[in-house]
């Protein structure tokens, strides 16, 4: 009895040292590198919405081509979101100076708009406009406010920071190296 405990006593030291102890000995001697191929698997997710904002804005119906007077104006709510496609992320990797330098993609502003009962509404209220016509309009008009408000672009792209940190980090650390952005 007294040999059957050490035998299993035994094989469970040797299996501990095969696991543990004996990969980070082997670790020890060698120096680590990060490559940008590996970096890139890491953050492998096709596209990732960065941000997503709600924009109430009201466009306006012009009477005429040259858009010089109001027929009416059409109250709206839009779902926007800033997307990116991560598998279009680089990565410059200094294996010398242990440092990465992320480049992200460009991000993409994209603008819903949003039917429910309140949405969209119309000054006056007897405007009549086809649903697929109002919809176009509102579309339109959130788009281009979007692309002109940098507040919207600079929080998308913090947060897109944030996330390519955060996926990366555990990888980063590990070895030693440090994260720069440009």
């Amino acid at each position: 009895m007294l040999k059957l405990i050490i035998k299993v006593v035994l094989i469970i030291v040797l299996i501990v040292v095969a696991v543990i102890v004996l990969p980070a000995k082997l670790r020890k001697g060698k120096e680590s590198f990060i490559t940008s191929a590996t970096l890139m698997e890491v953050v492998d997710i096709s596209e990732l919405s960065s941000a997503k904002f709600v924009y109430n804005g009201i466009a306006k119906v012009y009477k005429d081509e040259n858009k010089q007077k109001i027929k009416s104006r059409i109250r709206y709510e839009a779902d926007v979101k800033a997307n990116v496609n991560m598998k279009e992320i680089q990565f410059n990797v200094d294996k010398n100076k242990k440092t990465i330098r992320p480049i992200l993609p460009e991000i993409k502003l994209t603008s819903n708009v949003i039917t429910s009962e309140n949405s969209p509404s119309f000054i006056p209220e007897d405007t009549k406009l086809e649903l697929k016509e109002v919809l176009l309009i509102c579309e339109q008009d959130a788009q281009e406010k979007v692309e002109n408000t940098p507040e919207l672009m600079k929080v998308a792209k913090e947060n897109l920071k944030n996330t390519v940190e955060a996926l990366i980090f555990p990888i980063v650390e590990s070895n030693g190296y440090e994260i720069i952005w440009e």
